[in-house]
């Protein structure tokens, strides 16, 4: 009996888990917006819009994954956030931490561009970039917020941009990868 209780207790987090990117054939494809409107549970935090994707629109098409260049203008509006400790995170929708942080400021009355980078699986599929805030110390402790109160993560509504990686179709002349890690 006493195993039974440890399997049952072993499987819970399994319950919480995103479904896989990695399926083949038709997926779903979800929802961008232009401006994004990223908050907490006491309210609006700041807005994102401008999304770029290496230069391009915040839809990027590759045959292979790799470290791409993301960059966004965002603005501050956060009037119950306490200065010093909020953090925009960013990352993909199926991890379990997000992939890198901004600092932000308390508010903020002009748009602030910025640039960071994100690594994308070599695997296919659509890969969506989504943005969540954190009240963390630091940078480094907010990572592991990307989940906290929400077991799977940031929904679809935080989407700010998609990679979809494809199959090559002829590996002899495919293009170069985005780039090495």
């Amino acid at each position: 009996m006493p195993w039974f209780a440890l399997l049952i207790t072993l499987s819970f987090p399994l319950f919480a888990q995103p479904p896989a990117p990695y399926k083949f054939g038709i997926q779903a494809v979800e929802n961008l917006s232009t401006e994004v409107l990223v908050t907490s549970k006491k309210g609006s935090v700041l807005s994102i819009k401008n999304v770029k994707i290496n230069g391009q629109s915040n839809q990027f098409i590759s045959e292979y994954g790799g470290i791409i260049n993301l960059s966004f203008e965002y603005k501050v509006h956060c009037k119950h956030c306490q200065p010093d400790n909020n953090q925009l995170l960013l990352g993909l929708h199926f991890q379990h931490t997000a992939q890198t942080c901004v600092r932000l400021r308390k508010r903020q009355s002009r748009w602030t561009s910025t640039k960071v980078q994100l690594f994308i699986p070599y695997f296919q599929g659509n890969h969506y970039i989504r943005a969540r805030h954190s009240a963390a110390f630091n940078c480094i402790d907010a990572l592991d917020w990307w989940r906290l109160g929400q077991p799977l993560g940031p929904d679809s509504q935080a989407n700010i941009g998609m990679v979809q990686i494809l199959t090559p179709q002829n590996i002899t002349h495919a293009r170069q990868p985005l780039s090495l890690p």
